[in-house]
């Protein structure tokens, strides 16, 4: 809860101003922890002698003994001990100015906000009220004569005609300034407080001149505000003996909802950006494995695209690839893709006729530990296009093993007869004993399982 002070005071119909008020220091954040806010009015006795030196005595004292209090000490005995030295030190000032016991004083209403609790201690008529939803309660009993004749009102010893009509009813009978401390009215107990409460402390030139209802209607304002309307509202009503008037407020108000912290990204909440830049970055990461891992399965495994038929190299009119040129010095990634395939001349025999061609292998797969004669090479078929590659031509164009002409659109009876003659792709006949007729390079296992999958997979095109 936040305390908002105000206060306002004026000297009224009176040549001099005899009220005093004051408040305890509110920037003093450790004592305010344990001693809350004070507010002081004190009103000097102006029939007395020195009323002003009193009422200032009276508030300089308690302010001061109360700033005084220990931590541990509750706020009621605080009060009640700073409202004893207070008194001490009015007797102390008249004594020391000559002046005879109860012929100075001062009247003084104390009021404490510790959290979200009021305590208060006064002596004399001084008052304190509570204006809580428009509506004003006093707090405190007024020390006068009238006090004692109520009194005897109630044992039966004086009518309330003659109590009412008393020449001396208004007379103060316990102020500040005596030797032992008269009649106090005091909190023992905290009174609970909530936000929009306010604490009223005033002079009796306040509530002489307006009612509770004028009061609890001009004090609703702004506390500064409040104050200085409640004085306007005294002086307004023209009184010809008007006295001093003195109002001072504590206002609680309800704590501002605390601000949401901005975010170094400009307001948005903290957290919310980093979130998002993980996920965009996780989402590119996804991306790249999948389009990565894709490209390499298709590179690895020479698979045909997805929902297509294997695709044959053919010539514009026989449906066949011609060879190209042999490249001298093949570039070296050749020999890591197997789909590469250099093409060779074919080579011919003593009489210059051309020699069949067993099978077009790249450079690096055509090295074999156990070399071949060649008639043995020239016997053996050429193996079924495995990797994507057309059969191998001599030189007037005819297939070496008989043509194998592929449409895109249906496969001839005689490639389906091939695939279904038991001819294994891959694999090369031999008349050597334990010559497998695989390559022994380590390139010639992927080969075979290359031709696997691929005679699978044009098995599965062409049934």
């Amino acid at each position: 809860m936040r305390i908002v002070p105000g206060n306002a005071r004026s000297a009224g119909a009176r040549e001099s101003q005899q009220d005093e008020f004051g408040f305890s220091d509110m920037e003093d954040r450790a004592f305010t922890a344990h001693g809350g806010v004070l507010a002081v009015v004190a009103d000097g006795m102006g029939g007395l002698a020195m009323g002003r030196e009193a009422a200032r005595t009276a508030k300089t004292a308690m302010i001061r003994e109360y700033e005084a209090k220990p931590p541990q000490e509750d706020v009621p005995r605080a009060l009640h001990h700073a409202l004893r030295q207070a008194n001490a030190a009015v007797f102390e000032m008249a004594r020391r100015a000559g002046i005879e016991e109860g012929k100075t004083g001062s009247t003084l209403a104390a009021a404490v906000v510790r959290g979200e609790n009021l305590y208060w201690a006064s002596v004399g008529d001084s008052r304190i009220y509570l204006r809580r939803r428009g509506r004003l309660a006093r707090l405190t009993e007024d020390h006068v004569y009238g006090l004692e004749l109520a009194m005897e009102v109630a044992a039966g010893t004086l009518s309330r005609e003659e109590a009412e009509t008393h020449p001396q009813r208004g007379q103060v009978v316990s102020f500040l300034g005596l030797r032992s401390l008269g009649r106090v009215d005091r909190s023992v107990k905290p009174f609970p407080l909530q936000p929009g409460d306010r604490i009223l402390l005033c002079s009796d030139g306040l509530y002489n001149a307006l009612s509770d209802e004028e009061m609890a209607e001009l004090s609703g304002g702004p506390p500064q505000e409040a104050c200085e309307a409640l004085v306007r509202g005294t002086l307004s009503k023209g009184l010809k003996n008007q006295d001093n008037v003195t109002v001072a407020m504590l206002a609680c108000e309800a704590d501002p909802a605390p601000a949401p912290k901005a975010s170094p990204s400009g307001g948005r909440p903290r957290g919310r950006g980093r979130r998002a830049t993980a996920a965009l970055l996780f989402a590119i990461l996804c991306g790249a494995g999948v389009f990565f891992y894709a490209k390499t399965w298709h590179v690895g495994t020479n698979a045909p695209a997805p929902g297509g038929n294997a695709a044959m190299p053919a010539d514009n009119e026989t449906g066949q690839q011609p060879p190209e040129p042999a490249e001298e010095n093949p570039p070296e990634s050749r020999a890591d893709d197997p789909t590469s395939k250099d093409p060779v001349e074919p080579p011919t025999t003593d009489n210059g006729s051309p020699e069949a061609v067993d099978s077009q292998m790249p450079d690096n797969e055509t090295s074999h530990e156990d070399a071949k004669p060649q008639d043995e090479a020239a016997s053996e078929g050429p193996p079924d296009n495995a990797t994507g590659v057309g059969p191998q031509e001599t030189p007037d164009g005819d297939n070496a093993t008989g043509p194998m002409e592929v449409e895109r659109s249906e496969p001839p009876a005689h490639s389906r007869r091939r695939l279904s003659s038991g001819v294994v792709e891959g694999s090369i006949s031999s008349s050597h004993p334990g010559d497998t007729g695989l390559d022994k390079t380590p390139s010639g296992n992927r080969t075979t399982t290359q031709n696997e999958e691929a005679r699978k997979q044009e098995e599965r095109n062409f049934p």
